[in-house]
């Protein structure tokens, strides 16, 4: 169930913004559906060169972020010690890191 969408018709904001700058910067919407499930933001849509329908991911304060990927067996992790959150050159490392990984590893589904 962690992984499956609970909102059902319900629209996410379009985006978050900040009251307090210090900690957190304005967060744009995403691009793409999204859903949650319990733990954990879902996409809800196939990103090309990137993760699949229904992966899971999750952020933290200080520029953590994470994702998994069941559909192609790919995971991956981000950790820094920054703020604000939602630093836009980590965002882009992170980006650019997810599309590293699935660049190298491809699609590596463990066996049954």
């Amino acid at each position: 169930m962690a992984l499956n969408n609970h909102l059902g018709a319900i629209k996410l904001p379009e985006g978050i913004k900040s009251t307090m700058p210090e900690w957190l910067n304005d967060i744009p919407a995403r691009p793409v559906p999204r859903g949650w499930g319990l733990g954990f933001q879902l996409t809800l849509a196939d990103l090309p060169g990137m993760r699949s329908k229904g992966t899971a991911d999750w952020a933290g304060s200080y520029n953590c972020y994470y994702w998994i990927d069941c559909t192609k067996g790919i995971g991956g992790v981000l950790m820094t010690q920054l703020l604000p959150f939602f630093d836009m050159p980590v965002i882009q490392t992170l980006i650019g890191f997810e599309k590293a990984v699935y660049r190298q590893v491809g699609s590596v589904v463990p066996a049954a």
